[in-house]
């Protein structure tokens, strides 16, 4: 049955609409129907587009697996939001590095643009490692590289991350 992107749309009396419930709850099932549906893809919450409010839950590690699923399914059929910013200029590599989310590092796209990229404060997700003392994403993030090669990587072009590794 089609539903009207009116009523798809519609904010709530808490100021969100279906789509971003679905993206806030982890709702892996009911996001990709209700994006089919008409759902508006570029509502943003406080700045925050979906994509970034798919990860929010990961910080509750047993509501990770969901987060994870949204996150998956908003990178693979809407690809323009891996690297959209929110009010704070931070992609989803540093949202996924804020709550440490190990497992999303995997499914993401680790390379020099990504982690070098800054939010608003001037802070890389490389930055974010270390400010936030995200262990397990560093570890995954590692795997991408040979020790040397990080090494050169981070002297050359992060200098930042080495004195807050340091802090």
């Amino acid at each position: 049955s089609h539903l009207d992107t009116h009523y798809l749309n519609k904010i709530s009396g808490e100021g969100y609409t279906s789509v971003q419930y679905a993206a806030l709850y982890g709702s892996a099932k009911a996001l990709p129907e209700l994006l089919a549906e008409g759902a508006d893809e570029n509502v943003k919450i406080d700045g925050m587009p979906l994509i970034h409010l798919s990860l929010t839950l990961g910080m509750f590690y047993e509501h990770r697996e969901k987060s994870i699923e949204c996150y998956r399914y908003l990178k693979e059929n809407y690809p323009q939001m891996v690297g959209c910013k929110d009010r704070l200029g931070r992609i989803p590599m540093h949202v996924i590095v804020f709550f440490d989310i190990e497992e999303a590092i995997e499914m993401s796209d680790v390379n020099e643009d990504t982690l070098l990229n800054e939010d608003n404060n001037g802070d890389s997700v490389m930055d974010y490692c270390a400010k936030y003392n995200s262990k397990k994403c560093f570890e995954k993030i590692l795997n991408f590289y040979s020790p040397k090669s990080f090494a050169l990587f981070i002297i050359e072009k992060d200098k930042k991350f080495i004195e807050k590794c340091l802090i």
